[in-house]
């Protein structure tokens, strides 16, 4: 069993991942009326709401190492409240990834908007246990997914399930390395 795990630099620590099988783009979101933020740095001095313990979290972190933008946490019991927090101003904006805002848009009724260009991209591959055992079972399971993505398998369950690929025009070894040379460059991973 599995679900989308998205590499971040704390879960590298930890786990070894295989091959990347998904990407997904995240952008803001603000209310529909807010003209003022576009990019990261309109956020500086204003609070964005973040689920904790998520990519999210640890990708503004990684972006505002400063920490001019104030997070304002939200657990996975208080997520859902982030857009009518943004509504009612206690907070300017969040996240969420580019496939997920138009059914949240949808599910809420409300009049938010995404703005700007992608902040990040969450690399998702499967994780695996950090020992000879995971190392194995990664490289069967990365051998698995190269073979979906060049015979078409994957791109057929992405259109399938979300309307889309959202590997298209992408390369996933290309978006991968330039994750950890991010991470790298901000000192977050060796």
């Amino acid at each position: 069993m599995t679900q989308q795990i998205s590499i971040t630099p704390l879960r590298l620590e930890k786990y070894y991942f295989s091959e990347p099988y998904f990407l997904s783009p995240y952008r803001f979101y603000v209310a529909g009326t807010n003209n003022s933020i576009n990019k990261l740095e309109d956020f500086f001095g204003k609070k964005l709401g973040l689920q904790t313990g998520t990519s999210s979290h640890e990708n503004i972190k990684a972006l505002d190492p400063e920490g001019k933008i104030e997070i304002v946490s939200f657990s996975p019991d208080t997520v859902a409240t982030i857009p009518n927090n943004v509504i009612n101003g206690k907070i300017s904006g969040s996240t969420t990834a580019v496939i997920i805002f138009p059914n949240l848009k949808e599910n809420t009724g409300l009049d938010i908007k995404m703005v700007g260009d992608v902040i990040f991209t969450e690399v998702n591959a499967f994780p695996f246990r950090k020992d000879e055992a995971g190392k194995k079972l990664r490289d069967e399971v990365s051998k698995v997914v190269v073979e979906m993505r060049e015979d078409g398998t994957l791109e057929e369950l992405a259109n399938k399930w979300f309307g889309y690929n959202p590997m298209e025009g992408l390369d996933a070894n290309e978006a991968l390395d330039k994750l950890l040379e991010q991470y790298r460059r901000d000192g977050l991973i060796k």
